[in-house]
């Protein structure tokens, strides 16, 4: 163990063999004994508060380049005028973590379909990285306008606009979706009044291969 000082004045130090970071003793002579490791290999630490610094796991995706959004506005036109966005997960391990916003400026409807059918995928509609200059691409494939077969189960439905709150798994107090391996998800977007309006349309997610399957 080389303990090198990275705060003498809370004597927190770092071994430079390990990377680790830890609080210490110094002996009579100096000698610096380790008490206790502060922070693993790798890590920040604040050495005024002798703690770990960290960020949000979804920030921390954002930086491993592995977070995706899609930011839209659509028109809707006529009394219950439908509009359709769907997405197909992927079959394999990775886990997609998933969110989204819908706010509009008259009465809409909206709900969410797991396991839906559809007999065309309408256009592909491209999910853009948090991290610009990433060449990552997501595995998660959203489309505009598919043509459906059968909706699959209903699982979530909301009412916005009016005066009412942007709908959706929200950022306000945040729960994303773990959504389901190997499905179709779609989004049901119905207009009440009949004149045209604008829907805005924010979804977000990352996506991550966990250790333990």
């Amino acid at each position: 163990m080389d303990l090198v000082p990275t705060n003498q004045q809370h004597q927190t130090y770092v071994d430079t063999d390990t990377g680790l970071y830890h609080l210490v003793s110094l002996d009579d002579d100096g000698t610096p004994t380790s008490l206790a490791i502060i922070a693993q290999s790798n890590g920040v630490v604040d050495t005024v508060n002798l703690s770990s610094v960290v960020i949000q796991h979804e920030t921390h995706e954002v930086h491993e380049q592995n977070h995706y959004f899609i930011k839209t506005v659509g028109t809707l036109e006529g009394a219950a005028a439908v509009a359709y966005v769907m997405f197909r997960t992927p079959d394999t391990t990775t886990k997609i973590h998933a969110r989204f916003a819908i706010s509009a400026e008259a009465e809409f409807n909206v709900k969410i379909y797991e396991g839906a059918t559809v007999s065309d995928d309408g256009a592909a509609m491209t999910g853009f990285n948090n991290w610009r200059d990433s060449t990552n691409t997501p595995e998660l494939a959203p489309f505009a306008g598919p043509t459906v077969t059968t909706p699959g189960t209903l699982f979530w439905e909301a009412q916005t606009g009016t005066g009412k709150r942007a709908t959706g798994v929200s950022p306000g107090f945040g729960y994303p979706l773990v959504v389901k391996r190997n499905s179709i998800y779609l989004f049901k977007i119905t207009k009440a009044a009949a004149s045209a309006h604008y829907y805005d349309i924010d979804f977000w997610w990352y996506e991550e291969v966990p250790h333990n399957i």
